[in-house]
């Protein structure tokens, strides 16, 4: 409980009096003065009592009539409040909106004195894919000359979702995939669960592992070799420089690729993996948090692919610093100092090392190769990437998956062709056709890569269009597809 401004006033003119009062020796000065700080006391005493019963009656309810929305669409949000009996302090409720919300008016309502409900609908504009929670409403009292403040009332969730799934395409060559994931194999033999090769018993090896159907057929003893299955770290690097921000509102490179995330992430979560995520834009790698199986690591993940800034603002996030490649000079120096100057085979390596060496010093200038290498060094054991991005950086993207699936690593990269991201005018499908047909190439070369598998991602009416329009110049062209 705080004073007013008129209250301080108040309590300065009391003080006043009965100084000049004291002063002047005059009693009825003095005396009037004492009076007004009296009834100052009394109206503090009054309002505390109303405010203890404002405090204990009060119903505070903030409502949102549609829980889940599209970003941009518009919700009714309500805001009510009710006393069981009337009041002599006045009260103000300012409603709990988040930030990211655009309203027609404040979500605020007023309550005169002995005034027992009061209520407001306006309507509010969710821009931007998240899941937001309404914070509790501030209620202020206050008698004119005292006021305080307190927080009440419920915490309404809602659901913006980013891009709309029906006109999302995944797949490869047109030809639309559903994603599946099995459980986690490595390259290495040993005793899992999934029978992998037979070899000849060696006398380290227990006798519950002989292969009695093929010793006896055999006439040798042999033992059955498993894969062994593997703690996968899953691990997104989520692209969300500017040409990410292609196409049409609510289906943006950013959007579907985001809703891919989503769906990948729901998987990993069901199969206990470890999550971690890293962000790049332009200057490179923005958030880093580390791969963990605790829930609020994948509810920071999620916010962060939902692009809900206020909720991963409360979670620590790491930011990785990453070794400098080492120069063509260095390598020279380093190689010298091994095996001397004069030796032929510290010469004969020199020229390889400086062309890997200026190579890598040129990626690492690339957000994205520099975000999977500090990524794929910091994380110990097996990680897939989980790599959402387009078709504008080529090299920089071939060399990053490389990278990603380096070892016994392994990368899923999902890529938004920019072709399918811009309205082709009829005269322009051959060269749309032309242009998805050279962004296939690229996924294929990806997908060669061995541990990799490459998806395109793009809107499926926009991918119909193009593959329409190639269909119909074949034709034409008197080619049977």
């Amino acid at each position: 409980m705080w004073p007013s401004h008129r209250a301080v006033v108040l309590v300065a003119l009391c003080t006043i009096l009965v100084g000049y009062g004291a002063l002047v020796d005059s009693p009825i000065i003095a005396i009037g003065g004492g009076l007004v700080g009296l009834w100052l006391v009394t109206r503090g005493i009054a309002f505390s009592n109303d405010l203890s019963t404002i405090y204990r009656e009060i119903d505070v309810s903030q409502a949102i009539e549609r829980s889940t929305l599209r970003p941009g669409e518009s919700t009714t949000v309500s805001l009510t409040t009710r006393l069981r009996s009337g009041q002599q302090a006045e009260v103000h409720v300012d409603g709990g909106l988040p930030a990211v919300t655009t309203t027609s008016q404040p979500l605020t309502l007023h309550m005169d004195t002995n005034e027992t409900i009061a209520q407001i609908d306006i309507s509010t504009r969710w821009p931007i894919a998240g899941r937001y929670q309404l914070s509790p409403a501030t209620v202020t009292v206050s008698n004119g000359l005292f006021q305080t403040s307190f927080d009440a009332g419920s915490t309404p969730d809602i659901m913006v979702e980013p891009a709309s799934t029906h006109n999302l395409h995944i797949g490869m060559g047109g030809q639309r995939l559903s994603l599946a994931f099995g459980e986690h194999k490595s390259d290495r033999a040993g005793a899992g669960i999934e029978p992998a090769s037979i070899r000849p018993y060696q006398t380290t090896d227990p006798a519950s592992r002989i292969d009695w159907k093929v010793t006896a057929r055999l006439a040798e003893v042999y033992v059955r070799e498993f894969d062994v299955e593997t703690d996968r770290k899953t691990v997104f690097l989520f692209d969300r420089r500017h040409t990410l921000q292609a196409g049409d509102s609510g289906n943006t490179k950013l959007d579907l690729l985001r809703a891919v995330g989503l769906t990948v992430l729901e998987v990993a979560r069901r199969q206990h993996d470890p999550i971690g995520l890293a962000t790049v834009d332009e200057s490179g790698l923005s958030e880093h948090i580390q791969a963990n199986t605790t829930l609020e690591t994948y509810r920071t993940v999620r916010s962060i692919l939902l692009d809900d800034a206020g909720t991963r603002a409360n979670h620590q996030l790491t930011h990785t610093h990453m070794r400098q490649p080492i120069t063509g000079e260095q390598a020279r120096e380093r190689l010298s100092h091994l095996f001397g100057e004069t030796d032929t085979f510290a010469k004969q390596l020199t020229p390889f090392y400086e062309n890997s060496a200026a190579y890598y010093g040129r990626l690492a200038e690339r957000p994205l190769f520099d975000a999977i290498r500090s990524v794929t060094t910091s994380e110990r054991g097996v990680v897939m990437c989980v790599i959402l991005t387009d078709d504008h950086h080529r090299a920089e993207l071939r060399a990053a998956v490389q990278y990603a699936s380096r070892g016994s690593n392994t990368a899923m990269v999902f890529l938004a062709p920019s072709v399918l991201y811009r309205e082709p005018s009829i005269s322009s499908l051959d060269d749309a056709f032309d242009e998805y047909v050279t962004f296939e190439t690229l996924r294929r070369s990806l997908a060669h890569i061995e541990g990799v598998t490459a998806f395109e991602v793009g809107p499926r009416d926009r991918l119909g269009t193009v593959l329409d329009s190639g269909q119909t110049r074949r034709h034409a062209e008197g080619i049977n597809t």
